[in-house]
């Protein structure tokens, strides 16, 4: 993502809309050019596939990796192997796994005969390999809404639905390693706004949660920060804009509320503390055009 410096309508036609990209130009957006590049990103988001935290199946270049993914119908232990009812074609694929096979729940290592009927599974083929290397499982995922957090007590609380569409709060405890995410970035459980959308992942005992997938604001713009200027309290940041290639980017400089706030993975952090490079996603004051909320991620290595 990134943000530019003269009027961000125009600019963005002459810039991009022409295929041409201009580097070192930084734009200072109006509040109603803020506001067309939140709308795109969100079209952005709403196009492109959810993230999920499920474990990342290794891949080498040189050999193909085939997927299957679907809810699992039976496990037979003895005989290695288990029934998986595709999500493509809801067609039943009996696969067998390689005798060391791979398989991980909430990114532990786990049995066969620990998985259960019902479970989601992704099975994983190492080029024309009949059996499966790896097997990355978990439990449907809880679709709901935030209703509070307790830092102190590792708590969730989330809302529920009972018959005739009686709502009432549910508490689950939150695992000490539980993996939560803000629009693809990590944050802290005190991180997870009352009202936001999650998406729950449980451990293999359905008792504790052991991931969390929040929806941001619909304002809020995901980016890399470019430069800090604490003493003027500004922050210029790299913006990719939604339907262009990942390096044709734009900086753009915003101004912060008084009382913004910084927070690095679930910890509060001052401005000095925001490095070059870094991922944030950047939460907007009523005017659109000043920051009041900052979540950054250590930056990302860059590739040699």
């Amino acid at each position: 993502m990134s943000r530019t410096k003269f009027q961000l309508i125009a600019a963005l036609s002459i810039l991009f809309v022409g295929g041409v990209y201009t580097a070192g130009v930084t734009l200072q957006p109006s509040q109603a050019q803020v506001s067309q590049v939140l709308e795109n990103n969100r079209r952005s988001q709403t196009d492109s596939p959810r993230n999920t935290p499920a474990e990342a199946v290794p891949i080498r270049e040189d050999v193909k990796i085939d997927r299957r993914e679907g809810t699992i119908k039976s496990v037979d232990g003895p005989g290695n192997k288990l029934v998986l009812v595709l999500d493509e074609d809801k067609f039943e694929l009996a696969v067998e796994l390689e005798a060391k096979v791979e398989i991980v729940v909430a990114r532990r290592p786990v049995k066969l005969g620990e998985l259960t009927v019902g479970m989601r599974a992704t099975a994983s083929f190492m080029g024309t390999e009949k059996k499966a290397f790896q097997l990355v499982a978990h439990w449907p995922r809880l679709d709901t809404v935030v209703k509070g957090t307790d830092t102190a007590k590792n708590v969730l609380t989330v809302k529920a639905e009972g018959n005739n569409g009686f709502e009432f709060e549910v508490p689950l405890p939150v695992g000490a390693d539980a993996k939560i995410e803000l629009e693809g970035l990590s944050v802290g459980l005190g991180d997870l706004a009352v009202g936001s959308k999650i998406e729950v992942e449980f451990a293999l005992d359905k008792k504790t949660v052991v991931g969390v997938l929040a929806e941001g604001s619909k304002d809020d713009l995901p980016a890399t920060v470019k430069s800090v200027d604490v003493a003027n309290k500004t922050l210029t940041l790299s913006v990719k804009v939604a339907g262009l290639r990942d390096d044709r980017r734009v900086d753009l400089s915003f101004g912060l509320t008084g009382d913004a706030k910084c927070r690095l993975v679930g910890k509060d952090i001052a401005l000095a503390d925001l490095k070059p490079d870094m991922p944030v996603v950047a939460r907007f004051a009523a005017d659109r055009r000043t920051i009041n909320m900052l979540y950054a991620a250590p930056p990302i290595p860059k590739e040699e």
